[in-house]
């Protein structure tokens, strides 16, 4: 089984009912596979707050779902068989450590990567109905409602997404979409599943070019042999933010030995312009064990080096990062070793800060 490209191996056994058994079990199965929490470092002042610019609601429930059973999945231990709700999340949230607060984020869309059968014409109508389901959900909320905002998606290969950017547009709580990209590998709608290369498409490449008519940002994930083309339009657009996701989703081939492709592929979206910024999240993909990692930690450092710390920030990629076979990285070990990360590289307190928030609201356009 899959999530949108990444294998998922231990959710789907325990996924579905919520009783109080089902919920200790999930959660002693997390403590069990998660990785051993680090010290936490001390830290000056208040709490760091985190803005999660990186995560996800869903509803895939059979005749009332919006989005595809068959490419995501249902999150263990919930109420409801086939939803996670924003409840869900903020109850996810709840072993966030107490030198730490989170205060809202960005959702992201997951529909551009389901129903890989479906035309951009056909997916059209998932895309709006994911908004605004997601929307309402946030808006359920009892104490956040206020500081969630959206990056839904649109299919920009279609010769009449204005419209759907223009309806997308009419929530002012809507920023930006994101539309994955990412071939060879493959995710589930690009490459030999149907759409090929989206960044040889003109005329996804027009309807990359309205987001600017409508005052959006774009999320761009797309693989490390991608980035030099993903560069040049992020250069020929600069009235457009661009926020790369996960790293770039680099596999660890990718970064070892010179990782030539990766590295100058990177400088490229560096070099494109101060409107784009990079997510330093999903970092499980490229290793479950992370944080033990030097390959992957230096390589966040050498990216925050890149773009400077002030287009870098961190993301929870939840619920997907939670999951078992992704290492079960709760908020209590997630966090904590974000933080650590970057205090052993000798960043100071207020650069550390704002890689947890500020830099978020600025890249979105919040402030």
């Amino acid at each position: 089984e899959c999530v949108y490209g990444v294998p998922v191996r231990c959710c789907l056994p325990l996924a579905g009912r919520r009783s109080p058994r089902l919920r200790t079990v999930w959660s002693a199965t997390l403590r069990s596979l998660a990785p051993p929490r680090s010290e936490l470092p001390a830290m000056s002042g208040a709490p760091i707050e985190i803005f999660d610019p990186h995560f996800h609601i869903w509803d895939i429930r059979e005749g009332e779902g919006y989005a595809d059973p068959k490419t995501l999945f249902a999150p263990a231990g919930t109420d409801h068989p086939g939803m996670y709700d924003v409840l869900d999340l903020e109850r996810d949230w709840g072993s966030l450590p107490s030198e730490f607060v989170h205060t809202g984020g960005i959702f992201l869309e997951a529909i551009s990567c389901c129903f890989k059968e479906k035309s951009a014409k056909e997916l059209a109508p998932l895309c709006l109905k994911e908004a605004e389901w997601v929307a309402a959900e946030l808006g359920k909320s009892p104490t956040k409602a206020g500081n969630y905002y959206l990056s839904p998606t649109a299919c920009l290969e279609d010769p009449e997404v204005a419209e759907g950017l223009q309806k997308l547009a009419a929530n002012p709580r809507v920023k930006g979409i994101r539309q994955a990209l990412n071939v060879n590998p493959d995710w589930p709608r690009n490459g030999e599943n149907g759409l090929g290369e989206l960044l040889d498409n003109e005329q996804w490449k027009a309807g990359y070019a309205m987001l600017a008519d409508v005052n959006f940002s774009f999320d761009m994930q797309l693989n490390p042999h991608q980035f030099k083309k993903g560069a040049a339009i992020i250069a020929a657009h600069p009235n457009i933010p661009v926020i790369i996701n996960h790293l770039g989703t680099p596999q660890k081939t990718d970064l070892e030995g010179e990782g030539t492709v990766f590295w100058e592929g990177m400088q490229a979206l560096a070099d494109a312009g101060d409107h784009v910024s990079i997510k330093i999240s999903m970092l499980c993909y490229t290793d479950p064990k992370w944080n033990e990692s030097d390959l992957v930690k230096d390589a966040v450092l050498r990216v925050i080096k890149i773009f400077g710390p002030g287009r870098c920030f961190f993301a929870s990629n939840y619920p997907v990062d939670i999951l078992p076979d992704q290492g079960a990285w709760t908020p209590d070990k997630l966090y904590p070793a974000f933080l650590k990360l970057v205090q052993d590289a000798g960043f100071d307190d207020g650069t550390i800060r704002v890689m947890f928030c500020a830099n978020v609201k600025k890249a979105y356009r919040l402030q």
